[in-house]
């Protein structure tokens, strides 16, 4: 399968981050397009589509859009009902994931390996740390220029706690070249944020609420990325090439940029990441894996 590197685009809704067009002073993507990301999530649920995702079976007569009418079950995902098809995507991932040379992409640090509670939150400190880097890297940025800039900044900052302590001047220069260099400073405020607060002290909190709450910069996405992948959660993301996969599993004939349209997609989102995660035994490698997967095939 072919992989694209091509620069991300931006979404017509609210993203992860305000684009700053000048140096301060500032969906791939992966491995298709990328969108930035929109903040429909917090108004979407499966309840909101219960006639699509409620329904027990898939198994509706073909419609042929937009010639003929159909019921909302027409729309409910095939994966939904397909237990199979989860398995194989998930493994096609493992398989895709392997021969694709992205430094960020580590193993999942599972809880039950740990007997010391200090050291696995040390463990999660640093995995969260590196998976944010490269999630505000990768907006409106190709997978190989992100590469070279993502290994250097972690030789200069391995550590949350690094990166707080650093010269603002050090970490824009350190971003030059990427461009939106409102990421570069937010990245910094939050860094600092996150080190400083009492409860956080370092750690990227676990749930995408939090995140969006408390870490600058961070919208649906980048918060569902990082708990999905560093902490296993069930949750879901929404970029362009998860979009991409998701409106062929619904059979959407519809705007993309239209609020219900996302608020559908998000909610589907929700779904299959859930079923995912039913489907591979509760394991919480596989939230990450299932999100990661909808990229690349995306």
């Amino acid at each position: 399968m072919a992989v694209s590197t091509k620069r991300r685009t931006a979404s017509s809704s609210a993203s992860d981050f305000s684009p700053s067009p000048s140096p301060p002073p500032s969906s791939t993507a992966r491995p298709a397009k990328r969108t930035n990301r929109t903040s429909a999530a917090k108004s979407s649920s499966s309840s909101k589509f219960g006639d699509i995702f409620g329904v027990t079976s898939s198994s509706v007569a073909a419609a042929q859009l937009p010639a003929r009418t159909h019921g909302p079950s027409y729309h409910r995902p095939l994966l939904v009902d397909n237990d199979q098809g989860v398995l194989a995507l998930l493994h096609w991932f493992k398989g895709v994931s392997s021969k694709r040379d992205m430094p960020w992409r580590a193993a999942f640090i599972d809880a039950s390996d740990y007997t010391d509670t200090q050291e696995l939150r040390e463990a999660r400190k640093n995995r969260a740390y590196q998976v944010w880097i490269s999630e505000i890297m990768l907006q409106q940025t190709r997978v190989e220029t992100v590469k070279s800039y993502w290994l250097n900044w972690m030789s200069k900052w391995p550590t949350i706690e690094a990166l707080a302590a650093a010269p603002e001047d050090q970490v824009l220069a350190a971003w030059r070249g990427l461009g939106y260099y409102s990421r570069a400073t937010r990245i910094h405020t939050a860094a600092k944020k996150v080190v400083a607060d009492s409860d956080m002290d370092g750690l990227l909190p676990d749930q995408p609420a939090e995140l969006e709450k408390n870490v600058p910069g961070v919208g649906p996405y980048t918060a569902g990325a990082i708990s999905s992948i560093v902490f296993g959660q069930p949750v879901p993301i929404l970029d362009g090439n998860v979009a991409r996969v998701l409106s062929r599993q619904l059979a959407l004939y519809a705007n993309p940029k239209a609020k219900q349209t996302t608020d559908l997609m998000w909610a589907a989102a929700d779904v299959l990441v859930k079923k995912a995660y039913e489907v591979g035994g509760g394991k919480g490698t596989v939230p990450g894996e299932w999100n990661q997967a909808l990229m690349e095939l995306g």
